[in-house]
């Protein structure tokens, strides 16, 4: 097992979270920006649910560079899918279990 040292502090600022409904799913989005080892960062956190588990995926940039970098971000969390289950066998409840 191993851990992740993050260094980034509290967030600086927040954004009001949004329900998305699509006919795949619900996805609720959250957006806030941290001072990261002295930059600015937008961190955006989309949670759904996949079969019987809840599931964040997140993204994150400059806010420098927000205008080239945001939406298509934002769009790639948004279209983000789980790989069928036959296809992605290192996430099946068997694998899970060990």
């Amino acid at each position: 097992m191993f851990r992740l040292k993050m260094s980034i502090g509290a967030p600086d600022r927040w954004m009001s979270s949004h329900l998305n409904e699509r006919s795949s799913g619900k996805y609720f989005v959250t957006a806030y920006i941290a001072n990261d080892q002295g930059k600015e960062r937008q961190y955006i956190d989309v949670r759904t649910r996949i079969g019987q588990r809840n599931v964040v995926i997140a993204g994150c940039f400059d806010v420098s560079r927000a205008d080239e970098l945001a939406r298509p971000i934002f769009l790639a969390l948004n279209d983000a899918r789980p790989l069928p289950d036959k296809s992605n066998k290192a996430v099946s409840d068997n694998n899970l279990k060990n």
